[in-house]
């Protein structure tokens, strides 16, 4: 039984196989870039036909489409499995008052999270915008924080405040001499301040980060912190194996 999982992002695109239950290994493209359909096309025209798609989206209704006719296109008799959020799945019990709310990929990591992790934790997407939630051992979802992402702070001062420069990532990350690199530090700081107040003794775990900017933010924590970059298609995986 092979299945492509596929995760589509306010930024990117990601990808995996599932073969047989095993995942295989995860691959991404910028859906803003040029000639990225092309590229995309190009990339799944390699992979296994598979009997199943699993899609889980947080874009535009016009790119969900688009992926969607590709697949068709590449897999014309696979079967589709459109993962949506709900109030209780896979051993998740969401803590929305609405569940519908809540953004299908947090909600895909948690699922991942309580499966693959089981102990109190604290589940962050440090994407384009980064998203907070908190789970307990036992799989109750207590809610989350939405805040944006570095790359969103750094747009926004580039287009609200005169003469401030569009950032290019550089290696500091702290008190800076020059404008680019305070305005990276302190975009940095501030997404990993909001991490550590968040951590408070009531809400206490695992710090488990996934998305494009983990990496980054997790080593400047003063807290350690578990990255895993296949969350949310670890979540979709389970979703797909239990509810499709």
């Amino acid at each position: 039984m092979t299945t492509v999982l596929i995760d589509i992002g306010n930024s990117r695109i990601k990808w995996a196989c599932l073969i047989d239950g095993k995942l295989q290994p995860m691959a991404t493209i910028g859906h803003r870039q040029s000639g990225f359909a092309r590229t995309l096309q190009a990339n799944w025209s390699a992979l296994p036909t598979p009997d199943k798609i699993a899609l889980a989206s947080v874009g535009q209704p016009q790119l969900v489409d688009s992926i969607m006719a590709l697949s068709k296109q590449l897999w014309p008799n696979c079967e589709f499995c459109i993962a949506q959020t709900t109030a209780e799945q896979c051993g998740v019990k969401n803590g929305y008052r609405i569940p519908e709310k809540l953004g299908i990929d947090r909600w895909l990591a948690l699922i991942a999270a309580y499966h693959h992790y089981r102990t109190d934790c604290w589940v962050i997407d440090c994407g384009s915008a980064i998203t907070l939630d908190f789970i307990r051992q036992n799989g109750q979802h207590l809610g989350g924080l939405i805040a944006p992402g570095i790359n969103m702070m750094q747009r926004a001062l580039a287009q609200n405040t005169a003469h401030l420069p569009v950032i290019k990532p550089t290696s500091v990350n702290n008190l800076a001499d020059f404008t680019e690199a305070a305005i990276y530090s302190g975009t940095l700081l501030a997404a990993c301040g909001l991490i550590e107040k968040a951590v408070s003794d009531e809400y206490r775990g695992q710090l488990l980060l996934t998305g494009g900017d983990a990496p980054i933010i997790a080593g400047q924590l003063r807290t350690s912190a578990q990255v895993d970059p296949e969350l949310v298609l670890k979540g979709l995986a389970i979703y797909s194996q239990s509810e499709c």
